[in-house]
């Protein structure tokens, strides 16, 4: 199975240097439990995973915005003379095309220069370390200071921390320069990206490149012209899933799972009802009052339109209730079971403030059984201190400032001597043993409101 062993990042968004180690004594960990204070760096650390497996997708989503654009263009937004409201959703998704995907297409270039840390004059740096079952192996990208991509490497460890590259891709005077190792890609392969890779790098990686050539190409002539240390590091890449600023089920798309409503080719009527009985089975075992979740369809001349309904008791009758009308946490919930789905199944899920907007019980019993039969690996940030007492020492991590202003993580063993199923952990973390807590002085709100009057007295 995938697992990640070490993110190191430089001159990214608020950190200037830090590492991420997520191997124990034992290996790779199954899970890690990230603390801090807020806006110590917890998601930007989870943005860092997003970077990648948004990286090696450019070419192909640039390439889908290409041809819906197109085919909007033709007549402009569809008709829908009787449907006012499913009317109002196509012209928004026309004009959304149009005047924000058009204009600005996804590239590498823009991703680099959104995540670049302000005021830096180095590179910024991502490397990222990861098992897989051809062996250990490492991904970098380097970008210079301005944003764009000047170096991309991808190598496999041979014996400790001795690298042997794989390829290397970096900006030279005149151009991109690429070397390639020994039967890493088949002849005609490797003559295909010499040529993609003077037009397309350094706006899209050469992963990037790679993914759009899966896309465009027979299978099976790409299964025999990448080497399996190539196709398992976009093997790990897509085995990620990453949970970052959603807080709500619209906002999440993964593995197929329909969203709360759209519309639907009739042939998927199948998928809906597999993923709405999936739904049920996870929300009645967390709420006493759900009874049943499920995708209600209704057909129309262009396809299924479906909408995502739970019914609960209410007032001592059961209701059906539209999910949109649902709570935050609810649909946070919810929004989170495709990368939980995906952990359970031996990938790899990322998930940013998981416990927000939901119970501490719920939350705790969850996380308990999650580790336990969880085949995979989940890394979470959270705020929540109860998951102290049980976790284990060695998978909590909490993010530190040093005295010059740079972070650093780190386990809470690492810190200072503790052990498993202990309260202490959470009293000595909230005590700021661990750091990485808030300490805060007297607010003193009546001095702030009454100085605030003063000075508004003045400008009147």
């Amino acid at each position: 199975m995938p697992r990640l062993t070490r993110i190191v990042l430089d001159n990214f968004l608020s950190f200037g240097h830090i590492e991420f180690d997520l191997c124990g004594k034992d290996g790779p960990r199954g899970y890690a439990l990230i603390y801090g204070e807020n806006g110590s760096g917890k998601t930007n650390l989870v943005k860092a995973v997003r970077f990648l497996t948004d990286s090696i997708g450019t070419i192909v989503m640039a390439d889908a915005i290409d041809a819906y654009r197109a085919d909007l263009e033709k007549g402009g937004p569809r008709q829908f003379p009787n449907d006012p409201d499913r009317q109002d959703i196509e012209n928004a998704m026309y004009h959304l095309v149009k005047s924000v995907f058009a204009p600005k297409p996804v590239s590498l270039t823009t991703m680099g220069r959104s995540c670049r840390m302000i005021g830096s004059d180095g590179p910024m740096r991502l490397r990222y370390d990861f098992d897989t079952d051809t062996g250990r192996l490492s991904y970098t990208m380097e970008f210079s200071v301005d944003g764009t991509l000047a170096t991309e490497e991808l190598a496999r460890f041979t014996t400790g921390t001795r690298t042997s590259r794989l390829f290397r891709v970096e900006s030279g005077a005149t151009g991109p320069e690429a070397s390639f190792g020994r039967s890493v890609f088949a002849p005609e392969l490797s003559r295909a990206l010499r040529r993609r890779i003077p037009v397309s790098w350094g706006k899209n990686s050469l992963l990037a490149i790679l993914t759009s050539e899966f896309s465009r190409n027979n299978d099976l002539f790409m299964q025999g012209s990448v080497s399996e240390h190539v196709k398992a590091t976009l093997d790990f890449i897509r085995s990620v899933s990453v949970d970052v600023d959603s807080g709500t089920f619209r906002d999440v798309w993964e593995n197929g799972m329909p969203m709360e409503q759209g519309m639907v080719d009739p042939s998927q009527k199948g998928l809906l009802d597999a993923y709405g009985r999936a739904a049920s089975s996870y929300l009645v075992r967390l709420y006493s009052d759900v009874k049943r979740v499920y995708y209600e369809t209704v057909p129309k001349d262009d396809g299924l339109e479906y909408r995502l309904v739970v019914e609960k008791v209410i007032a001592g009758e059961r209701r059906e209730i539209p999910f949109d009308q649902e709570s935050s946490g609810t649909r946070k919930l919810l929004g989170m079971l495709p990368a939980l789905l995906r952990c359970v199944r031996g990938g790899i899920a990322f998930v940013d403030e998981f416990d927000s907007g939901i119970h501490d019980k719920i939350v705790h019993d969850m996380l308990d059984e999650i580790f336990r039969e969880s085949a995979g690996q989940l890394i979470l940030t959270t705020h929540n201190t109860l998951l102290l007492e049980t976790a284990e020492p060695s998978n909590v991590y909490v993010i530190r400032s040093t005295v010059d202003g740079f972070k650093e993580i780190r386990t809470f063993d690492s810190i200072a001597h503790t052990k498993k199923g202990h309260h202490n952990n959470r009293l000595r973390y909230l005590q700021g043993l661990y750091d990485g807590v808030p300490i805060i002085r007297s607010l003193d709100l009546p001095a702030i409101a009454e100085r605030l009057d003063r000075d508004l007295e003045r400008t009147s």
